[in-house]
């Protein structure tokens, strides 16, 4: 059930002329959901329970809290105006998931930008840190061009992957996939650099992870992989098995496999290389 009522101010969240505003629509296009003249953002509570302040500076809203069987605690945040939400929709929110956002990056002045993709970047961003891999990507569960954030990347001279990928599931039905990725610590201060300037509000654990990520070196135990008691650099590995190094850093960092089925012979197609080289450590 809601605890309160709304005081949204419409007005301040559409000329969005302070952080906290540039931060929050940002916010909205990564995780909002519109159903009539509502707007809604639904998150998990430790999360999004940190962001009601910086929503609160536009307002009071609507909250309501729920606990689901096997699921960590949710909270959304909603209100409702016919104004607004058509607003929205004149920037193609509604369509968000297959839309850009440059449309609406035009209404936002140009020095708050750096607060939208924070917002952006703590609703459907991530970095992560390894001692093999310093990462950051964005993602979306729909094809979607990202083409905002790779012109951003371009401009801030990061070179990053982008990806899309389409899976058939019943009855014929295809779901797709989008995500713009970048590694390195350059890259990534590039981007912190850009995000974080100015006040530092949003999700703690993200800028924290950040945080450690430009002051942490990874230690030379954490550059090697211990595999059936030999130990090795990933060159090494990659020349011992025969799979490509590049392969290799995909399979560990991308997709996290476990160190097994990494180096299993059904995961390489190759003639040579994983089988021969399993059967010469028995």
């Amino acid at each position: 059930m809601p605890n309160r009522k709304h005081t949204v101010d419409i007005a301040k969240l559409m000329s969005c002329s302070d952080p906290e505003t540039a931060y929050v629509l940002g916010f909205l296009w990564g995780d909002c959901y519109l159903s009539g003249t509502t707007l809604a953002v639904e998150c998990v509570e430790d999360d999004l329970s940190q962001l009601i302040p910086t929503f609160e500076t536009l307002g009071s809203w609507n909250v309501y809290r729920r606990q689901r069987p096997n699921r960590r605690n949710q909270c959304c945040l909603s209100f409702s105006s016919r104004e607004l939400t058509t607003w929205l929709r004149r920037f193609l929110f509604h369509k968000k998931s297959t839309e850009s956002a440059f449309g609406l990056l035009s209404q936002i002045p140009t020095k708050l930008h750096g607060y939208w993709y924070r917002g952006l970047f703590d609703a459907d961003g991530n970095f992560y840190n390894s001692e093999l891999c310093k990462q950051a990507t964005l993602s979306g569960n729909k094809l979607q061009e990202f083409d905002y954030f790779r012109n951003l990347l371009t401009e801030l001279g990061i070179r990053f992957a982008y990806k899309q990928v389409t899976v058939r599931g019943k009855g014929g039905k295809v779901y797709g996939s989008s995500s713009v990725r970048f590694s390195g610590r350059k890259n990534i201060q590039k981007f912190g650099d850009f995000i974080y300037a100015g006040n530092i509000f949003g999700l703690k654990r993200k800028y924290t992870t950040y945080a450690e990520i430009l002051s942490r070196r990874p230690s030379k135990a954490g550059r090697y992989l211990t595999f059936e008691g030999v130990t090795d650099t990933l060159s090494g590995w990659a020349r011992r098995s025969g799979i490509n190094q590049a392969t290799l850093y995909s399979r560990i960092v991308e997709r996290g496999w476990p160190i097994d089925l990494i180096f299993s012979p059904q995961s390489h197609t190759r003639a040579t290389g994983v089988a021969s080289f399993l059967r010469g450590l028995k």
